[in-house]
């Protein structure tokens, strides 16, 4: 079963202070994410999460380093029936598995 997933970037950003952010970037979510997402607000989830996993890049146009995204919605087991019920039973409820952060890209 295909879960929607949503994609995105960060790029490094030149920086004018310290409190800025090292890396700035965008995520794109389509509308089955974003039903999701909803979803879970009407069943009551406290907390909606989205799970994100990165992989270092490097972009073809001009060589910078960039952290590709995806980040699809995660609904904790407890919330399952829940949401699907909210959803009319149209969308799956998923907990996707955990990342496993194992490298810093930036290094």
């Amino acid at each position: 079963m295909n879960f929607p997933k949503s994609k995105g970037g960060l790029w490094a950003h030149n920086k004018t202070g310290e409190k800025q952010p090292d890396v700035k970037g965008h995520v794109e979510i389509p509308r089955d994410v974003l039903r999701m997402l909803v979803n879970q607000a009407k069943a009551g989830v406290d907390e909606i999460k989205l799970q994100v996993a990165g992989w270092d890049r490097t972009a073809k146009s001009n060589g910078s380093r960039y952290i590709y995204l995806t980040a699809e919605a995660y609904v904790p087991k407890e919330h399952q029936d829940r949401v699907q019920e909210v959803s009319g039973g149209s969308e799956p409820a998923h907990t996707p598995p955990p990342v496993d952060y194992v490298k810093d890209p930036w290094d």
